[in-house]
Formats: C-alpha cells, structure tokens, sequence
C-alpha cells in the first residue's frame, strides 16, 4: 500500500505556495500544477523528502494536490 499525504502552505511574505509531498516527479508536478493555478513556475515550491521506492505510482499527477493549493 502507497498511502498519499500532502501540505500546502501559502506564504504571503514572498508570494509563494509551497507543497510537500511525496512525489518521484516533482519538476513535472510543479510545472503543471503552477500552470493549472495560473502562477509562474517560481510562485510554486515542491518538496519531495526521501521516500525509497514507489513503483512508479509515485510518479502520477493528482487533483487533490491542486485542491490543496
């Protein structure tokens, strides 16, 4: 079992959303998420934390990360 898990903070001090998550695309998911959001790719800070091996399912996007943002 992969179970998902995410945050999402806004920091209005630099204008920025951050989201944590564990994610073995995190450039593709912050492009794409920022475009949905219609921010600059600079706007959007991904943290993905070691997270060992996901098989691949790790690496798909999901609605509940921009319902997050």
């Amino acid at each position: 079992m992969e179970p998902r898990a995410a945050i999402a903070e806004w920091d209005p001090s630099e204008d920025r959303f951050t989201l944590r998550t564990g994610t073995q695309v995190p450039h593709s998911q912050r492009d794409l998420l920022a475009a949905a959001l219609g921010v600059p790719i600079s706007a959007l800070r991904l943290v993905s934390p070691d997270m060992g091996g996901a098989f691949g399912l790790r690496s798909h996007h999901t609605p509940e990360h921009l319902c997050l943002l």
